[in-house]
């Protein structure tokens, strides 16, 4: 055998070996996140070219696409219809909880973090909820977001428009204590100079906010039109990842995008004036940290299993059904001491508490 036909066959036979490393290198990735649906999911992510505007920055993604069958109608969707009654548990009411009733043939999807007005207080779901068609009366954990008023505004709960921004929404699902989750409030109301009124839904209406807000969504609110095909956000604010917000169906992310980008635009406004942080972490290296996190599910009220994330770096949850996540939330995690959690059920001033819904009061 000369020397060139041996040079053929060595070259031969390492190109075959080296396709056989990148098939069984592809395969174990495939077989690394293959028992887990939301850390499959999330490897599968692609990131586009981000969007700026001051100390804001909006990185679009492109996660696995999984379209429900049918139809699934979203919150400000079914209260449109009538078809969606949200009310008390009672009609002297709870807190944390409240009662859900689909009245309409296709399931309801409430995300975590959405404003639900009225009734006694404004609240917002503890956990994202796919609501079944013609459910019943169904009952979900909640926490309030408008501290301080406890009588009724109206019978059911409505749509403001609103979502709660980064950080209650953080607060809320960290810590699950509804005194962090009203410190955040707080907070966020002290930047707008709306601490008096103790909801969240009224820094939306502050001078600085509606000043400000415009120039932000001008340039985030076609991200879904400029990038067809994502279905999900990372979000940076002076310079660091502050949440992700990823959907399997881009239905549902651009039926959601105004309340989301809205969301995002008040916590880049409310930061304003903090200085911006290098060196943190990039937005694909937020996403992989999925890979090394805890993750747990959990049957709850409605159609398929919630989710929970957790790691020394990240924290995050969402929904998954039919095999896929409908949604899933990420945020770093917060640096808050341990402290037992506070009783949810506040006492009230029951001289001033109206106790029935044919005794409402319209309320500012």
């Amino acid at each position: 055998m000369n020397n060139r036909k041996l040079s053929r066959i060595l070259t031969a036979v390492i190109a075959l070996l080296a396709l056989m490393l990148t098939f069984v290198s592809v395969t174990q990735a495939k077989e690394k996140y293959s028992d887990d649906t939301v850390k499959n999911f999330i490897a599968q992510t692609k990131l586009y070219s981000s969007v700026n505007h001051k100390n804001l920055t909006i990185i679009p993604v492109k996660a696995p696409y999984s379209s429900a069958k049918g139809t699934i109608s979203t919150f400000d969707e079914a209260v449109a219809e009538g078809s969606l009654i949200i009310k008390e548990v009672s009609s002297s009411g709870s807190v944390n909880q409240l009662a859900v009733i689909n009245q309409s043939d296709d399931p309801v999807y409430i995300m975590a973090g959405e404003i639900l007005r009225g009734s006694k207080q404004d609240r917002v779901l503890k956990d994202d909820v796919l609501v079944p068609a013609k459910s019943g009366k169904i009952l979900v954990d909640c926490f309030c977001v408008e501290h301080g008023r406890w009588t009724y505004k109206s019978d059911k709960f409505y749509s403001g428009g609103q979502n709660a921004n980064i950080s209650v929404r953080q607060a809320a699902k960290q810590t699950q204590d509804q005194s962090e989750v009203w410190n955040s409030v707080a907070k966020t109301n002290a930047s707008f100079n709306q601490e008096e009124s103790g909801s969240l839904a009224k820094s939306y209406e502050s001078k600085e906010v509606t000043a400000d807000k415009k120039a932000y969504i001008n340039e985030i609110t076609d991200i879904p039109s400029r990038y067809p095909e994502a279905n999900g956000v990372v979000v940076m604010i002076n310079g660091k990842v502050l949440a992700a917000d990823i959907f399997s169906d881009p239905r549902i992310f651009r039926k959601l995008w105004k309340k989301l980008s809205d969301s995002y635009a008040l916590e880049a406004i409310s930061k304003q004036n903090d200085k911006s942080e290098k060196g943190i972490s990039s937005a694909k290296e937020f996403l992989s940290k999925v890979q090394s996190a805890e993750i747990s599910y959990a049957v709850h009220p409605g159609l398929g299993r919630k989710v929970e994330i957790k790691s020394a770096h990240i924290t995050g949850s969402g929904l998954v059904s039919g095999g896929a996540p409908i949604h899933i939330d990420l945020f770093p995690k917060l640096d808050i001491p341990e402290r037992p959690k506070s009783d949810f059920h506040r006492n009230y001033d029951q001289r001033n508490q109206i106790n029935a819904p044919n005794q409402i009061q319209q309320q500012e």
